[in-house]
């Protein structure tokens, strides 16, 4: 296991320095200047080429992009973290760090909607094969995955302030300060985040199962007269949850693309909402930094189903296909 740990981390570190070159270099191409926004002139406006020039040279934007590259990726490692904002001047390190518990508190109320109910309705669907339950399930997954997260989440609010005359708070409330607030206000982003996972976790979680309840060695459990309940759960799911956690470690990864679009809407003190803000003012290091830490939180979560799919099932780490 040490052996394919190691292996898995020295893999990680190439695909993590080739991560920053791309994000650092797709910045630099954008249409966008991060002068004008200081000066406040539009795409026609007029601004002094002086002024600019002193402000380009204050931000070291005059740069080589060599030096500007090597400048960041060495503020990476000793904690400064790109600097400060070129637009709000706050450290970056602090405003990223204001925004991580947001976001990923979301993903994982998102992530735990969507594995604690989707994946025993999967189980469900396949224990009922061919008959209604089975088919209720089946469209209730094809329609999750129908359905934009997006207009999910709209068509909740609308709905709620319709039926209910109800609405989220607006102002978001740490879990610390208020835990019933704390719900009311990242309920509706979390199922609307969480739904679209779970309908692709109740689709793969009965496919696997009825798969592997056709192998022989279920035949066999049976045959010796165990229960039906331990049949299940200690002899199937284990072998039907290796491609179910690899759904949703990939899935998992995804879920942060969502969280920028539902913090907007939701009004959420986000990664998702700073970076978009950030992106319309080119604040070059808030959008560095922040794309990056989501390639390696991305990156870790798949460092994590690798490190689970060896406890599993050990024939993974041991470097041989399951079913060897």
């Amino acid at each position: 296991m040490l052996r394919y740990l190691t292996l898995r981390l020295a893999l990680t570190l190439p695909t993590l320095l080739l991560a920053s070159l791309v994000v650092f270099g797709v910045l630099r191409v954008l249409p966008g200047d991060i002068v004008h926004v200081i000066l406040g002139a539009s795409g026609e406006g007029i601004i002094d080429p002086v002024q600019a020039e002193r402000i380009r040279e204050h931000l070291g934007l005059n740069a080589p992009l060599h030096q500007q590259y090597l400048s960041w990726l060495l503020s990476l490692v000793d904690g400064t973290f790109g600097g400060r904002s070129l637009d709000s001047h706050q450290p970056v390190g602090a405003l990223i760090g204001s925004q991580i518990p947001v976001t990923f508190l979301l993903t994982v109320y998102a992530l735990a909607f969507a594995v604690l109910v989707f994946v025993p309705l999967g189980a469900q669907a396949a224990l009922h094969r061919g008959r209604w339950p089975d088919t209720l399930l089946r469209a209730l997954a094809v329609a999750g995955q129908a359905i934009p997260s997006l207009l999910l989440a709209l068509g909740l609010l609308l709905g709620l302030a319709l039926l209910f005359r109800w609405s989220p708070p607006l102002i978001y409330t740490r879990l610390t300060e208020d835990p019933l607030r704390h719900i009311q206000v990242m309920l509706l982003p979390a199922l609307a985040l969480g739904w679209g996972l779970g309908a692709q976790l109740l689709r793969m979680t009965r496919s696997s199962l009825l798969d592997v309840l056709g192998q022989d060695y279920i035949r066999t459990a049976r045959s010796k007269g165990l229960p039906p309940s331990i049949t299940l759960w200690r002899h199937a799911m284990r072998n039907a949850l290796i491609s179910v956690t690899s759904l949703a470690g990939v899935q998992a990864g995804a879920l942060l693309g969502g969280v920028v679009v539902l913090e907007a809407v939701f009004g959420l003190p986000g990664i998702g909402r700073g970076l978009v803000q950030a992106v319309a003012t080119r604040d070059y290091p808030v959008v560095q930094t922040t794309a990056f830490l989501l390639v390696v939180i991305a990156l870790l979560l798949n460092l994590a189903l690798d490190i689970l799919h060896g406890y599993i099932d050990p024939r993974i780490a041991q470097g041989r296909a399951p079913d060897a």
